[in-house]
């Protein structure tokens, strides 16, 4: 359609006038007309295209301009594409002229058509700054002019030509999502396109035979979507949906849209579960349509499904993707299974199946000493299939219903009902769930055992919690942090295992709900049973036999006071709690024993959790050979300690190296090229390993001297007496560079030696020693080829000079002279007297082959 909207002034030249005639543009319909003055307006039934507009005579006044407003449209047919604008000719106007401002709101480009117009030229859009009366419509807002045009004189004609833009759509792939329920099939369908330009009167989905498959179309939405937030960004359209053909839904909306839009579909079908299966074709946009698509499936609880490509549709499994759904928004507590969809036009052939429902459950239980007894947490696993729980119901010891806590393992809190039913030492639970659950997902319990029941017996009957539903598949029971408790399973339902840390657990594989153990507390050493987590120790050995040893150890069970050994020889230097330094008492009894008592406001951590410090000192006496040997060992902390992961970190002066690192320890560096020879290059270096012990302060005295070579070296458990023996840096060089140079020097020499087995021989020596001692063979592997280099070029140099003193070369040729003898013929020897001496002979080279001179 045209809207047509017009600002008029009229004035009087002289005298006054109570109505004026009008003749608007043929074919228009007025819409509204108002003004200064104006009271009515009359349309004449002879002539459609008159107007006759009366104004109030009571408020005239003489020579006074009268401003009218008029809004005029014209429905244009789809056929035609030519809009002619005229009209506004006032009968008996003497001088009449105007602006015309051709305004384009929709996907059109229009063009003038000079040739029919009449009394009308082109003006240039700054034009409009100068048309003060009367105010242009829209001049205020140049961004859809696209034409302005001066009327000279009535009557005029402006011609203009309307085309059609083709609008450019671009989509994004599909996402279908689909909810299959015991006897339905819920579809949603959401397609994402951009009109980069031009508008779309409506949108085409091709679905093929989709009423005969059963489908029935609960609803469509069309809305443009915008990142920005004003309330006009997203705009919902109204549509009328076109149903009526068989292979194909036509959206319709009412009027034409355009960029970033949102088409969303929904709708049902029955399906039945069991069968041999049944074929499932997805919505197409024609406007924009597309090879890929995404389908997320999600299946009611008591359901299994099974998916297969039908024709020339190939699918790929892919993690579920994060889509803007109601459907999956309703059905987000369901499992989901998400496809890559690819030429998805045949669709898929999908078969439902219904599972009776399946529970299985696992209890883990950890007990843990604390000031008061024995923490027990035990953890029930539920792992249920094709069912959804509202509420869980456990059997749970009367001994545990005031204090016990329950928890899910997201951390939501359940409050507990107390049922009417009981047994035996036991209370039915009743645990309702703030929102239903299904697949695996945890019930964590806690609750406590006194002191004062652990004294009273050696035997300790400990009972656990277990589901009503009698579906306990398996049951775990270990130990953790037991500081001052010696706990052991006396019981034929539970079995000893240990697992990959080497910590040990029991299992049992009935349904046991009871646990007999022996439980030991030790009264008189109050800090027996102590566990180092995680120890880092600190060895700096100088070049006099003075070792400085550093410890960090996260201790757990630690229950106020520390008792600590050192080794035989070894004097206490300092010892820190949490970046605090405390002082540690000797006890006179015990050897190299101190003890720390921890003051209140230092005490242990969480569940007796604490980083501890302890430094010592050790003095040998070094011999004057080449190798050293340093023994170490680590502090004790009382009966019954137990060892996780420990650390050892080595430092040694420049000039001396660790010739091979002890097989009780694990080396944590590795060999690295640096620059021409290789170096061991550790993996940590110390701060990070301080950190990852939880050492509050890095500050350690004679540590970290520079230059100084560190070793790191690691062991799970406990770490007996070590020995580091380590060797000179210029016994090394000695070494394997001075066993190379004699190797060098027998190969040119002795012709044998450079025969291929001696080659042989001495590489399958070096190999095999590598095998049994790696370190040391690289070690003095890098001096021989050293070695081995300042052999070789000792004997190119020898070849060389003897090169040069060979006799020099004499003329033009490659002839040499020389003095030889030549024997006599054996005539003349028989003759010649015995003292006679053979005369010399010369030999002249220079001489053409064959006729040298034979001189006596």
């Amino acid at each position: 359609s045209v809207l047509l909207e017009a600002n008029q002034r009229i004035e009087p030249l002289q005298g006054e006038f109570s109505e004026i005639t009008v003749r608007i543009p043929v074919g228009m319909e007025l819409i509204k007309l108002e003004g200064t003055r104006y009271r009515e307006h009359r349309i004449e039934s002879q002539d459609q295209s008159l107007v006759r507009v009366l104004f109030d005579t009571d408020n005239r006044t003489a020579a006074s301009p009268i401003d009218l407003k008029w809004l005029l449209r014209n429905r244009i047919p789809p056929d035609q594409s030519k809009i002619q604008i005229g009209g506004f000719e006032v009968e008996k106007g003497r001088i009449q002229s105007g602006i015309v401002v051709v305004r384009v709101t929709g996907a059109y480009r229009v063009q003038r058509l000079e040739t029919q117009d009449r009394n009308v030229v082109r003006e240039s859009l700054a034009g409009l700054d100068r048309m003060t009366n009367p105010s242009v419509p829209g001049a205020s807002d140049p961004s859809n002019i696209v034409g302005v045009y001066r009327v000279l004189e009535q009557p005029f004609q402006l011609v203009l030509e309307l085309k059609k833009i083709d609008a450019y759509v671009s989509a994004e792939q599909p996402q279908y999502v689909a909810h299959f329920s015991g006897n339905s099939l819920e579809l949603e369908a959401t397609y994402v396109l951009q009109v980069a330009r031009g508008t779309v009167d409506n949108f085409v989905l091709d679905w093929p035979e989709w009423k005969k498959a059963g489908w029935s179309i609960d609803g469509c939405h069309v809305r443009r979507i915008s990142d920005r937030e004003d309330e006009n960004s997203d705009l919902q359209y109204d549509i009328t949906l076109d149903s009526s053909e068989k292979d194909a839904v036509e959206v319709q909306p009412a009027e034409p849209v355009s960029g970033h839009i949102q088409i969303r579909l929904v709708a049902h079908r029955p399906i039945e579960s069991g069968v041999q299966g049944a074929q499932i074709q997805f919505p197409e946009l024609r406007n924009a349509s597309s090879d890929k698509g995404v389908l997320v499936a999600t299946l009611a609880d008591n359901l299994d499904f099974d998916s297969k490509p039908a024709g020339t549709t190939t699918i790929r499994p892919l993690d579920p993707p994060r889509i803007s759904s109601e459907l999956l928004a309703e059905k987000q507590d369901h499992r989901r299974m998400a496809y890559q969809l690819n030429n998805f036009r045949s669709g898929l052939n999908i078969r439902t199946t219904v599972k009776p429902p399946s529970l299985s459950v696992e209890s883990t239980t950890v007990v843990r000493s604390s000031e008061r007894g024995l923490n027990l947490e035990q953890s029930l696993s539920y792992s249920i299939s094709y069912q959804r729980f509202s509420q869980l119901m456990v059997w749970v010891p009367t001994s545990w219903i005031e204090s016990c806590e329950y928890r899910l393992s997201t951390g939501e809190e359940l409050r507990p009902v107390l049922t009417q039913t009981t047994e035996a030492g036991y209370q039915q639970v009743r645990l309702p769930l703030e929102k239903t659950r299904s697949g695996n997902f945890q019930l964590q319990l806690r609750a406590q055992i006194d002191e004062s029941e652990l004294s009273r017996s050696s035997e300790l009957q400990i009972l656990l919690a277990r589901p009503s539903e009698e579906r306990l598949s398996r049951s775990r029971l270990q130990t953790q942090n037991l500081g001052g408790i010696d706990f052991s399973v006396d019981d034929d339902l539970w079995t000893l295992e240990s697992g990959s840390d080497n910590v040990p657990f029991w299992t049992s594989p009935t349904v046991a709900s009871q646990v007999r153990a022996r439980v030991k507390l030790f009264p008189d050493t109050p800090t027996s049973g102590i566990v180092v987590s995680r120890a880092f120790i600190q060895t700096t050995v100088d070049g006099v036999g003075q070792e400085y040893h550093a410890g960090t150890f996260l201790l757990r069970g630690v229950r106020g006071k520390i008792r600590i050994t050192l080794p035989e020889g070894s004097e206490l230097a300092r010892t820190r709690v949490r970046n605090t330094e405390i002082s540690a008492a000797s006890i006179p009894d015990l050897k190299n024993t101190y003890e720390v008592s921890l003051p209140s406001l230092i005490g242990a951590g969480s569940e007796g959790e604490m980083v501890m410090e302890c430094d010592f000192t050790h003095k040998r006496q070094f011999g004057t050979g080449f190798f050293h040997s340093v023994d170490s060992k680590l502090v004790s902390f009382g009966a019954g300690e137990s060892w996780r992961e420990v650390v050892w970190e080595l430092i040694l002066p420049p000039d001396e190296n660790l010739f091979r690192s002890p097989k009780q320890l694990n080396p944590l560096y590795r060999w690295k090229l640096n620059g021409p020879l290789f170096t061991r290059v550790n993996s940590s270096d110390t701060e990070s390993l301080l950190k990852w012990v939880g050492a509050v302060s890095q500050d350690r005295p004679n540590l970290n001297p520079e230059g100084w070579n560190k070793y790191v070296m690691s062991r799970f458990g406990s770490v007996p007496a070590v020995q580091f023996v380590t060797i000179r840096r210029h016994l090394i060089i000695a070494v394997g560079a001075g066993c190379s140079l004699f190797f060098t020097v027998l190969l040119m020499n002795f012709p044998v030696m450079r025969h291929v087995l001696v080659f042989w021989v001495v590489g399958t020596l070096i190999a095999t020693l590598s095998l049994w001692y790696p370190e040391p063979v690289i070690l003095f592997l890098q001096p021989a080829l050293i070695g081995f280099a300042l052999g070789l070029l000792s004997s190119i140099g020898q070849l060389w000079w003897r090169r040069r003193s060979k006799p020099q070369i004499e003329g033009k040729t490659s002839a040499i002279f020389w003095r030889s003898s030549i024997a006599a013929p054996s005539r003349e020897r028989a003759t010649a007297p015995p003292s006679s001496v053979q005369p010399s002979t010369s030999l002249r080279g220079s001489a053409p082959v064959g006729h040298s001179g034979l001189q006596s």
